[in-house]
């Protein structure tokens, strides 16, 4: 799935739930991802809420500081934006990660 030179992660099979709860702060995002990185885990798992996690933002805020793990939305709401809008938003995280991007739709 993976392009480029990067190397896979030591742990691919786990996985963690990025800023789980009420982060005060989207932001706190980029050190998470940067951390679980550094630890080897395979995947970040990214749920938006309307207020202030988008998922297209935290998305590619995950890939820009990434270069081995997989970045997943786990529920986007289907609903909520146009069909087009989801699919550009998907192929663009694609290519920007480098095919690490995986489109959850929920609802």
């Amino acid at each position: 799935m993976q392009t480029g030179s990067a190397a896979a992660p030591e742990f691919p099979e786990l996985g963690f739930y990025g800023l789980a709860g009420h982060s005060d702060n989207p932001r706190d995002l980029v050190d998470e991802v940067m951390e679980a990185e550094q630890l080897g885990l395979g995947a970040v798992f990214l749920s938006e809420r309307f207020n202030y996690k988008d998922a297209a933002v935290m998305a590619g805020a995950a890939a820009a500081v990434s270069t081995k793990m997989g970045i997943a939305n786990a529920a986007t709401n289907h609903a909520t934006r146009h069909p087009v809008v989801t699919a550009t938003m998907a192929a663009t995280l694609s290519r920007m990660s480098h095919g690490r991007y995986a489109l959850g739709l929920g609802r």
